[in-house]
């Protein structure tokens, strides 16, 4: 075990959690659905990470490790796009919850069929992105507060946060790729705390 990578998720899981903790208070203290929404939405990413340090200590199956990985990050974006939409009182689209059950099934047969992991691991990756992405987007382009430098900062991440929720499953073979796409994902985390 290299103590950098070790260190870095042990960081983000610490980081997360701390995260959930305080939107799960924020939420029971102002009852704001959206905020318990973030609020588990990060100790779902809390336990990706922590997923991740275990994998790393102790190897799990390539496509076993993949398929909790992707269900832990297409829920955990799920969830923080729907906070996002109660955030902004609008109806989350209807094809998204349908969308996000059927990613959801396929990435469980993922340990069946290694011709249907390699087929819809891609796509996953896209659609769990994606739904970061959209969530960043909205925080930039809908009008909820005045054009704050630290509006369009936080977006920014939340759409970089988006990219590296995934790539850390893949880059498991190259150690050195691992561990910077850890550092910029520690990081991310760190800025939007």
């Amino acid at each position: 075990m290299s103590i950098i990578p070790a260190y870095s998720m042990l960081a983000s899981t610490a980081t997360t959690l701390m995260l959930c903790i305080i939107f799960l208070i924020l939420s029971y203290q102002s009852d704001k659905h959206y905020m318990r929404l973030w609020g588990v939405s990060w100790l779902i990413c809390s336990v990706m990470f922590f997923l991740d340090f275990i994998n790393l200590n102790m190897p799990m199956h390539e496509i076993s490790y993949a398929m909790f990985r992707q269900q832990a990050a297409l829920t955990s974006a799920y969830l923080f796009l729907l906070g996002t939409f109660r955030f902004f009182q609008m109806k989350f689209p209807g094809i998204l919850h349908l969308l996000t059950v059927a990613s959801l099934i396929l990435i469980t047969v993922y340990p069946a069929s290694y011709s249907v992991f390699s087929l819809a691991v891609i796509p996953n990756v896209v659609y769990s992105s994606g739904l970061m992405i959209i969530a960043g987007c909205m925080f930039i382009s809908i009008s909820w507060t005045q054009k704050l430098p630290e509006k369009l900062l936080a977006s920014f991440f939340i759409i970089l946060w988006s990219i590296f929720i995934n790539c850390f499953g893949f880059s498991l073979g190259e150690n050195i790729l691992a561990t910077y796409t850890y550092f910029i994902s520690i990081f991310t985390v760190n800025i939007l705390m």
